[in-house]
């Protein structure tokens, strides 16, 4: 399977999982495309953007809010599905922004730790089993895992514990950047929501 194919079946089964009937098992299992799309090295983003298309994240810019939010010292925030324009609050502005500035962006705060979009996605991937199942190598990433364990405890959203549940705005974010980058590389694909919904042009 070429690259592209692989980048095509890759965002239909991230849109299975998380638009679907999104279960804790399925946005978990997500976690895995994610990490393999936007955040590996050599991610298959970039391997199959070999013209050097502007990749672009579109995200609700919530810093603001997020600030006054946290300035009460709450003991754990959580962007969830806020992250996702569709989703957002109103009145908080849309902003884009390059792969590094969305994988860099706050997705959760949990007694004085924040934790980051890419953080996330490593640690459901690498640690709570969406590829790996097991305790971190690392001191860093076993404090991280203690943190969301506990976070995903206290908050849950329809059932799924809120770390996780937060990767379906995140999920939805890349699925959108990827569907343009898509139409960048094969300008005979139709725009908007092509991949799953008839409008796509297969590699």
């Amino acid at each position: 399977m070429n690259a592209e194919k692989l980048f095509f079946e890759t965002i239909g089964d991230l849109k299975n999982k998380i638009r679907v009937v999104p279960t804790e098992y399925s946005v978990l299992m997500a976690s895995a495309l994610l990490r393999k799309l936007v955040v590996d090295g050599n991610c298959l983003a970039h391997q199959v953007n070999r013209k050097k298309h502007k990749i672009r994240y579109s995200i609700v810019d919530d810093t603001s809010y997020r600030i006054m939010i946290l300035q009460s010292k709450p003991q754990f925030w959580a962007v969830n599905d806020g992250i996702y324009p569709p989703n957002k609050l109103t009145g908080l502005p849309v902003k884009e922004v390059r792969e590094n500035e969305f994988l860099r962006w706050p997705a959760m705060y949990w007694k004085g730790v924040t934790i980051s979009v890419g953080e996330l996605i490593r640690q459901a991937a690498n640690v709570s089993g969406g590829v790996h199942l097991g305790e971190a190598k690392k001191e860093a990433d076993r404090e991280l895992a203690a943190i969301l364990d506990e976070f995903g405890r206290m908050m849950q959203v329809g059932g799924i514990p809120g770390p996780t549940a937060s990767l379906m705005g995140i999920g939805n974010v890349v699925i959108d950047a990827m569907d343009r980058l898509w139409g960048a590389i094969r300008p005979d694909s139709a725009g908007g929501d092509g991949f799953m919904d008839g409008g796509g042009s297969r590699p």
